[in-house]
């Protein structure tokens, strides 16, 4: 819990014969991972062939990246019978499939035979993206030929003939007086224009030998040409005919969606499945390729965790008949290359995404999981402070554990989190007299159930507290870097970095005490606290020179830095009670007003909760990713990632 779990380095040398048996036995199990034999810096390595993917490899691939372009194409026609709410709520579970282990060419097969049927839906869906693409042009090509409906004129005029050219377009009614005056220098010239709304719908017709001399005018911003592909008839028959033609592209369009939901309904679910077993064939294939290989044998090097060592043995072994060699022992790489494994107990468990936000702890390093979980509880409910805020947070918390967090891990545990924020935050935010801030002495005229401390009348006090729970987290995380130096032997660093730390905060505190006059120091007691301060900053100059002094006004930078649990404490409160005020304005006004006051009442305290509840929550992680482990925690380590098969829509028969 303090530290990762142990891991340990295991040797598996199995014969030929077992191997894909013992890759699949282990693929299912999911309790190790693989690593490259050829990049071991074992004596053994050196000794083997590299090992090779299975020659089906390749082929594998392909199927699966059939399979997945089909299910792209099925994508977003999958009919819920149950609302978005309902499914967010009460998600109804995927009903995995039974299938049975099966030889490649036999999975081959089937999935040839699959594709063979629901392939016809890529065509469809290019065909409906083609029709898509002819409907916009269509349009296009009717709002511009709408423009000419007043002209009435045939549209196979425009263009260039022999003796003519005829160009038409539009102009904005501010810009036609300008717009004429860049068409004077044309001698021959017929225009015709008509209004529609803020523009002028015009045909200009010149000389054939104007032409260059009339594009080069309207080549201007002001003139917009109409484009018009395949201009013929009337513009009135056109628009019947564009009509027409888009009538009868929807109406393929709706009979390509009914094909394609025929399809999606026959074969998603197959699809599906199929896709999931070609993926875990794939991932079992290439798998040897980091193997060592002799004649006849396959030698796999893997990270386990202790705990797993001998279940990994008994897998083997059966997977087998006994006739694998297997040999575990301890790390002998560096603890940044030896992959760590979380080893919390279950109600810890939901807080290590937060740790792996900031990044893994190496495998000699501690792991701050059990520290930085119930800390930052304790510092979001001092933060929002809040009782009824809580009960939402904890409510929403509670609604995702019941609903989604069922079937999404990591909702699972958002929800865990949810609800221990929102306990806590009810338990302090009664502490501190807050419901919806100051809603029992505005509006019910009684103080506030179970209050001990008010932050705003008594912000000194919150800001004392805040400062102690600073000085001991921060002093936690040296004791952890401490311990950390001690178990890697690095004893000057633990004396110089950490210990000196100790010596200077109890002496800087008496000299502190004693400048002010808030205490009575005695003399004796002032010379110790004056050596001991100048044995720690002698420490320090130590080992970063002069400069390293200048850390001590960091260390007191970070301590100051928790005085922002009263700052966020004091802004919950003071806008709750900002709009409580509103409120009670609005009720003053008139009876009728109500309504409009509970309105803001109830948009205004949920506006301020999920606001300050998301400060308090990025306040709570920063505290810790800052201040708290800028004192031992770097994050740089390796996360396990085992050799597992993902089942999502598919369960092994038993």
């Amino acid at each position: 819990m303090l530290f990762p779990a142990e891991m340990k380095s295991v040797t598996i040398v199995t014969h030929d014969v077992y191997r894909e048996k013992v890759i699949s036995t282990l693929h299912e199990a999911g309790i190790m991972e693989i690593t490259s034999v050829q990049d071991s810096k074992s004596e053994v390595s050196a000794t083997l062939e590299p090992g090779e993917s299975h020659p089906l490899a390749g082929k594998c691939a392909e199927y699966e990246l059939r399979v997945s372009r089909v299910l792209d194409a099925l994508k977003g026609f999958q009919e819920s019978k149950e609302s978005l709410l309902k499914q967010f709520l009460s998600p109804e579970p995927v009903a995995k499939t039974p299938v049975e282990e099966r030889m490649p060419n036999q999975l081959f097969n089937e999935a040839e035979s699959v594709l063979e049927k629901a392939e016809r839906a890529i065509s469809v869906q290019d065909e409906l993206a083609g029709i898509g693409e002819g409907i916009d042009a269509l349009r296009t090509q009717r709002i511009s030929i709408e423009l000419l409906v007043p002209f009435d004129f045939d549209l196979g005029y425009l263009g260039e003939s022999k003796y003519l050219y005829i160009v038409a377009g539009t102009v904005r009614v501010g810009d036609y007086e300008l717009f004429i005056q860049t068409l004077s220098a044309i001698e021959d010239i017929l225009l015709l224009k008509r209004q529609i709304g803020e523009l002028y719908a015009v045909v200009i017709a010149v000389p054939a030998s104007a032409r260059e001399e009339l594009d080069d005018i309207l080549r201007g911003r002001i003139f917009n040409a109409i484009k018009i592909e395949h201009p013929e008839g009337k513009p009135s028959k056109r628009l019947t005919q564009i009509d027409d033609e888009i009538k009868g592209l929807e109406s393929r369009k709706k009979g390509l969606f009914k094909e394609l939901k025929t399809i999606h309904g026959k074969w998603n679910k197959k699809l599906l499945v199929l896709q999931e077993e070609l993926e875990i064939e794939k991932e079992r294939m290439e798998s040897p390729s980091n193997f060592g290989k002799t004649v006849n044998t396959s030698v796999i090097e893997a990270w386990v965790p202790a705990k797993s060592v001998d279940e990994l043995k008994r897998l083997c072994d059966d997977a087998s008949d006994g006739h694998t060699f297997y040999e575990s022992r301890e790390p002998e790489a560096a603890p940044e290359e030896i992959p760590i494994k979380y080893d919390n107990p279950s109600w810890l468990r939901p807080f290590e995404i937060l740790t792996k936000m900031f990044g893994h702890p190496k495998y000699d390093d501690v792991d701050p999981t059990i520290f930085l979980g119930p800390i930052l509880v304790i510092f979001f409910g001092l933060m929002l402070g809040d009782a009824i805020y809580g009960l939402i947070i904890f409510l929403v918390g509670y609604l995702l554990y019941r609903g989604v967090g069922k079937l999404s891990e990591s909702m699972h545990d958002m929800s865990i989190i949810l609800m221990a924020i929102g306990i806590s935050t009810i338990v302090l935010g009664a502490i501190q007299g807050s419901y919806c801030g100051d809603i029992f002495p505005r509006f019910l005229g009684m103080n506030s159930p179970f209050m001990l401390i008010d932050p705003l009348r008594e912000p000194k006090k919150v800001l004392q507290i805040a400062l102690i729970i600073g000085i001991i987290h921060l002093n936690l995380g040296l004791s952890l870097a401490a311990l950390q130096n001690i178990r890697r032997r690095k004893y000057r660093g633990a004396l110089h970095d950490q210990i000196s730390m100790f010596i200077i905060q109890p002496c800087a505190a008496i000299l502190i005490l004693d400048f002010f006059k808030w205490a009575a120091i005695t003399p004796s007691l002032k010379t110790v606290g004056g050596v001991g301060m100048l044995i720690g900053v002698v420490l320090i100059a130590l080992k970063e020179g002069p400069l390293g002094v200048f850390g001590l006004t960091g260390f007191v930078g970070n301590w100051l830095s928790y005085a922002r649990i009263l700052a966020l404490a004091l802004a919950t409160t003071g806008i709750a009670m900002t709009i409580n005020i509103l409120v009670e304005l609005i009720m003053n006004g008139h009876s009728a007003m109500i309504v409009l006051a509970a309105f803001v009442f109830v948009f205004g305290q949920i506006f301020n909760c999920v606001l300050q509840a998301l400060g308090a929550f990025v306040h709570s992680l920063r505290l810790h990713y800052v201040e708290f482990f800028g004192q031992f925690y770097s994050g740089d380590g390796k996360y396990f990632i085992p050799f597992k098969s993902i089942r999502r829509y598919t369960k092994l028969k038993t």
